[in-house]
């Protein structure tokens, strides 16, 4: 009887251990079946499935744009371009007439008659082809109508080039002060373009005046911008 249970107790441990020794071999190689852990070989995997990284694979939504393309940024300009500083205040300079003349030089005048001819340092002779006095009509809008005074302006080339007279002034003043008003009505017709060496031109030009006979008048003629003055004084008739 004690041989007996001496054996059923054996059994009895011998039984769980078989048990655990057997589920012991069963368990799984955790190194082959967890999903976690990386591969046991010495071969890299393949990489052929990756995504692929060639330079035309479109930005990330989240990249930075350019500065050129932000309309809110601004660009500092270099010192040099940058504002001169408030507060900075125009000094004169040191030589006020080394900063050039500040006025048109007086041209020279050459002084004659009504009835002479003048010639000028240019080698140019003008002189006044007829002054008379009459009355203009007001033909258009804007004319003068009333006593005028008709001067007619001849011009001698004697240089040996070509003069232009396109240019040319013609004024009027009277004693007192007063001044002859230009006026565009006929008989007006004033100088144009250039006078050939050795030729003659010639310009009729009106001036309101009233009253326009029996006064003593000056007749000044500037022939070109910048040359010289021809000035004829005398009487209306």
């Amino acid at each position: 009887m004690r041989g007996t249970n001496a054996r059923s107790v054996v059994t009895a441990l011998i039984a769980p251990l078989a048990l655990v020794l057997t589920l012991g071999g069963c368990a799984p190689d955790p190194s082959t079946d967890d999903p976690t852990s990386g591969p046991t070989s010495s071969e890299t995997p393949t990489d052929a499935g990756s995504p692929s990284t060639a330079d035309d694979s479109p930005a990330s939504p989240s990249a930075t744009p350019p500065p050129d393309d932000d309309p809110t940024s601004t660009v500092t300009p270099p010192a040099d371009e940058e504002a001169d500083e408030p507060g900075t205040e125009w000094q004169p300079p040191a030589d006020p007439a080394a900063e050039g003349p500040t006025a048109a030089p007086d041209l020279p005048e050459v002084q004659g008659t009504l009835d002479m001819p003048i010639e000028l340092p240019t080698d140019v002779v003008v002189s006044l082809a007829d002054i008379s006095t009459t009355t203009v009509e007001a033909e258009t809008p804007g004319e003068y109508a009333g006593a005028a005074v008709v001067v007619t302006v001849h011009v001698l080339n004697d240089s040996t080039q070509a003069q232009d007279v396109g240019s040319a002034v013609v004024s009027l003043g009277a004693d007192g002060g007063e001044v002859g008003v230009p006026t565009w009505s006929a008989p007006y017709s004033p100088l144009e373009g250039e006078v050939a060496a050795g030729e003659t031109a010639e310009g009729t030009y009106v001036f309101m005046l009233d009253p326009a006979n029996g006064r003593s008048v000056t007749v000044r003629v500037n022939y070109s911008a910048g040359e010289p003055l021809a000035v004829f004084a005398g009487q209306t008739s």
